[in-house]
């Protein structure tokens, strides 16, 4: 989805402006945002390609990547919470609420297979 988006941001651009598409301030524009996507798909791809070369059981995999993006929506919620209220509850609120929402979309997606 990255991929395909930041490839929409420089075709744009270069219909937009007449530019070039190939030219490093073209593809540094389109790149602009992606780090917080890699940055949360890193782990998770790398469990994944462990899998693949049979270093890693695919229970394991999903298993940490699953804890790994509750805990994300953990942090994310907390933060939220800091930015809104500087107090202590809103941040535990927001925590609480965000890891909550991952489990049980995780608890959903076993209960469905």
């Amino acid at each position: 989805m990255t991929l395909a988006r930041s490839f929409a941001a420089l075709i744009s651009h270069a219909i937009e402006t007449g530019e070039r598409m190939m030219t490093p301030p073209a593809l540094q524009r389109a790149w602009a945002g992606s780090q917080s996507t890699f940055a949360v798909v890193l782990l998770p791809t790398a469990l994944f390609t462990a899998v693949g070369i049979d270093s890693l059981k695919l229970q394991t995999a999903v298993l940490v990547s699953q804890l790994y993006c509750i805990l994300i929506l953990v942090v994310f919620g907390g933060r939220v919470g800091w930015v809104v209220g500087r107090d202590i509850w809103l941040p535990i609120i927001g925590a609480t609420c965000a890891g909550a929402l991952g489990f049980a979309l995780a608890a959903l997606k076993y209960a469905m297979q």
